[in-house]
């Protein structure tokens, strides 16, 4: 968006369900339709939109005469152009011509969809489902799985999600003739939350021209006026609405799943600040249900899991986050155990999240399946239970970080040894990513050292608050060389907060005389299998020339056949 009107592919985007709004009962597409053909005369006379090919064919079908027309006195208002009369038929003829003209293969098509599906291309999707009706089948179910549901806040994202949510909560009330509400794989109930206090808002700017109380009263015209609530003043109860939508949608998809074999989609489902009550009936009844995300952790339970473990089979992955409250960890220990044993494959905490040692006792229970694992914010009480837990036979991600109190920040002698042996046992892990410290740089040195047995393929290491070129020399080259151990490493990204340095720090960052450099330099060349690298940190010159000398040479040696004397150094 620029210039106060919307761009060709962002208007393209906003028009990707029109045609379906238009056919489902479109008077949310007034204010938007409005819009478009308002904003023209912000347009410079020169790029007109017939000249846009992306969307000159889909205006085409509207009318001719609405693209030649300005927006003055003349042109009838945005009630009469969705009760235009031939534009269904226009947009018929036309798209099936299309359909003729291509006669390929029912396979040929699907596998062109999924291709559009995988690349993100909705311009395509949006075509494609045009030609014909069983082709807009596919293409329209593709479409909503991967249409996003958030957006950047822009006018643009707002218009997009009012479609997007207005379509959808149409199709749960059967006024639709596809089931949109079945094609959906990721709903964000937070997203719809959000969405909704946009109504509320009286700021033309972010909502591209239209007051929210325009948008809400569009958005809540027939046939959704039954789900539109209120609170005492007069404006839009966002909780309220979600609420409603949810016990809506999850009845729906109970009753499509049991007529039609489980046939929805919906795999993730993600809440916020609703009512913990209405919770596990929710999460219960879509079947094909894989992935919850919850923000706070409270709502978390165990007559939640085990609804989930006796309607959602396929359930496997838990995300957390957005909370810092130490004190539900028994809550969320209660729900991992009990889900059913060994069912759990990934387990995410994200954000400023202290995990307490109810939950890393939990997943004692969930050994033998968990794969991906991320627990970051540990404070000395979750890193004595590490241990309990048991090798996790088939681990293959684990991100690992320390507690933000300064007195849990430094791990006894004994604690670290009992997490060292630990992680040695982890044999299948591929991928380590560590937050820490400057005060537990020792320990990070030490894990390290534990793993030279393990053939990472990919490690990150991050510092917060804080910059690994603040650390002293001699932290930095024992860090790098424990680094250089991992000769397998494929992917390294050595991130930190470069930002704290004072800018009297930059020229030790950059003396080439610091033998520190140079052992990063050193590490590097050791990695022969490296394809990817991130180094937020500066190198000296004459560590990077050292550093392409020294991969130089390694490449050559190998292009030669092997060449090299037995024994030489590189």
């Amino acid at each position: 968006m620029s210039n106060g009107y919307l761009g060709g592919r962002n208007l393209f985007c906003c028009l990707a369900v029109c045609p379906l709004l238009v056919a489902d009962g479109g008077s949310f597409l007034q204010p938007l339709i409005f819009q478009l053909l308002s904003c023209q005369k912000h347009r410079p006379r020169s790029k007109r939109i017939v000249a846009q090919p992306q969307i000159s064919s889909f205006w085409w079908r509207l009318g001719p005469h609405i693209l030649l027309q300005r927006v003055s006195k003349k042109l009838p208002p945005p009630t009469l152009l969705l009760k235009h009369p031939t534009w269904a038929t226009r947009m018929t003829a036309g798209t099936q011509n299309i359909y003729q003209i291509m006669k390929l293969p029912l396979d040929i098509w699907l596998l062109t969809l999924q291709d559009m599906a995988t690349e993100g291309d909705l311009e395509g999707l949006f075509h494609v489902a045009q030609t014909s009706r069983t082709l807009a089948h596919f293409a329209l179910q593709l479409l909503y799985e991967h249409l996003p549901s958030t957006g950047s806040g822009d006018g643009a994202s707002v218009i997009i999600r009012s479609m997007w949510w207005r379509s959808v909560i149409m199709s749960i009330l059967g006024q639709t003739s596809q089931p949109y509400y079945a094609f959906v794989k990721v709903l964000s109930l937070f997203s719809l939350y959000c969405h909704l206090l946009d109504f509320n808002s009286t700021t033309q700017v972010r909502l591209s021209g239209c007051t929210g109380p325009e948008l809400r009263d569009a958005f809540f015209s027939y046939p959704l006026q039954a789900v539109k609530i209120q609170d005492g003043k007069g404006r839009l109860d966002a909780g309220a609405v979600v609420v409603q939508v949810a016990n809506l949608l999850s009845k729906r998809l109970q009753a499509t799943g049991a007529a039609h074999d489980d046939a929805t989609t919906l795999s993730v489902l993600e809440r916020t600040n609703l009512p913990t009550g209405n919770w596990p009936e929710w999460a219960s009844r879509p079947a094909r249900l894989t992935s919850l995300s919850v923000r706070p952790i409270d709502s978390l339970s165990g007559d939640l899991a085990r609804a989930i473990r006796k309607a959602c089979p396929r359930f496997k992955e838990l995300e957390w986050r957005d909370s810092s409250e130490f004190s539900s960890d028994k809550t969320a220990g209660e729900f991992i155990q009990n889900l059913a044993p060994n069912s759990l494959v990934s387990f995410q905490v994200f954000w400023n999240i202290s995990v307490g040692p109810e939950i890393i006792q939990a997943l004692g229970s969930q050994i033998m399946s968990l794969r991906h694992l991320g627990l970051p914010r540990l404070q000395n009480p979750a890193l004595e239970a590490l241990p309990l837990v048991g090798p996790l036979v088939g681990l293959k991600s684990f991100k690992l970080g320390f507690g933000w109190e300064l007195p849990s920040m430094v791990p006894a002698g004994d604690i670290r040894q009992t997490i060292i042996s630990w992680m040695k046992q982890q044999v299948s892990l591929k991928e380590f990513e560590l937050e820490y410290y400057e005060e537990t740089i020792e320990f990070v040195q030490e894990l390290l050292g534990g793993l030279e047995k393990t053939k990472l393929e990919s490690l990150t290491i991050c510092q917060d608050y804080g910059s690994i070129a603040s650390l002293s020399s001699q932290d930095q080259i024992r860090l790098y060389d424990e680094v250089g151990k991992q000769t397998a490493l494929r992917s390294l990204c050595l991130s930190d907060d470069y930002e704290v340095l004072e800018e009297e720090d930059y020229p030790a960052v950059l003396d080439e005389t610091q033998p520190q450099q140079l052992a990063l330099a050193n590490a590097l060349a050791l990695l022969t299998e490296l394809r990817s690298l991130k180094i937020s940190s500066p190198m000296s010159y004459r560590a990077f020339t050292s550093l392409s000398f020294r991969t130089a040479r390694k490449t050559a040696g190998k292009t030669a056949g092997n060449t090299a004397p037995s024994g030489s150094k590189t």
